[in-house]
């Protein structure tokens, strides 16, 4: 990695971390939301796990595949408890007898998915953080090494998810309000045995707080608006506050 990519992937870093639907705890990386793993694949685009011998290997074939393996070898390998009739029917075909060869290495990809966040406060759990949240399914990406998956969930991310930070909804009084006042007020106490200046934090009673679950409902409002959410989540997203 050099040193322009290591900056793409900070920046993406740092992106993923403020989004205020991408990461529901200010005490947490983006990472925290993320699950990721790395498969090897063929030429033929078949995942091998790694326990897995060659020779022995098996495909399992769907129904529905656009491929056709379904149709194709349900006669030789599907048992008496396939059904063609249901849409989620699965049985598993040799290898070899689909290729005409064993499975051999051709590049490792990594993957990974990430959930989107919507703020649900509940009595009966912890107070902060994903306790009260519900998180809700995201993207599941690929790519051929770490940093250029951080690249692409973030690229994705933006385009689905808004180029937002927390302080993007922010109103204009808050923001005028955030410029002028700190959260807390430093009040001096006692210098310390070497001299040294001490204060004490007491919350600033003219700083106007604004929570992250706020924020996160605010950018909710926006999603709703977009064709994304309408296609995707509109006849599957109930959600009330």
């Amino acid at each position: 990695m050099n040193q322009e990519t290591s900056n793409k992937v900070q920046e993406a870093m740092n992106f993923l971390t403020s989004h205020p639907a991408l990461n529901c705890d200010h005490g947490d990386f983006f990472s925290a939301n993320l699950t990721w793993w790395i498969n090897d694949y063929c030429k033929n685009g078949q995942i091998k796990d790694q326990w897995e011998k060659p020779d022995k290997m098996q495909i399992r074939v769907f129904q529905g595949d656009e491929d056709g393996f379904y149709e194709k070898y349900y006669g030789k390998y599907a048992d008496e408890d396939n059904d063609p009739n249901d849409k989620y029917d699965d049985f598993y075909v040799p290898y070899m007898e689909i290729y005409g060869e064993h499975w051999k290495y051709d590049k490792t990809l990594y993957g990974a998915d990430f959930s989107w966040f919507a703020y649900h406060p509940r009595s009966d759990a912890p107070p902060h953080g994903r306790y009260q949240y519900n998180a809700y399914q995201g993207k599941y990406l690929k790519a051929n090494n770490w940093e250029e998956l951080i690249i692409k969930i973030a690229d994705e991310a933006k385009k689905v998810y808004g180029d937002y930070e927390d302080e993007s909804f922010l109103t204009k009084k808050e923001k005028e309000n955030h410029a002028k006042y700190s959260a807390f007020n430093h009040v001096p106490v006692e210098d310390d045995e070497n001299g040294r200046k001490l204060y004490s934090l007491t919350n600033n009673e003219n700083y106007i707080e604004v929570t992250h679950g706020q924020l996160n409902l605010r950018w909710l409002d926006w999603f709703k608006t977009t064709d994304y959410f309408k296609k995707n989540w509109l006849k599957n997203f109930s959600y009330d506050v």
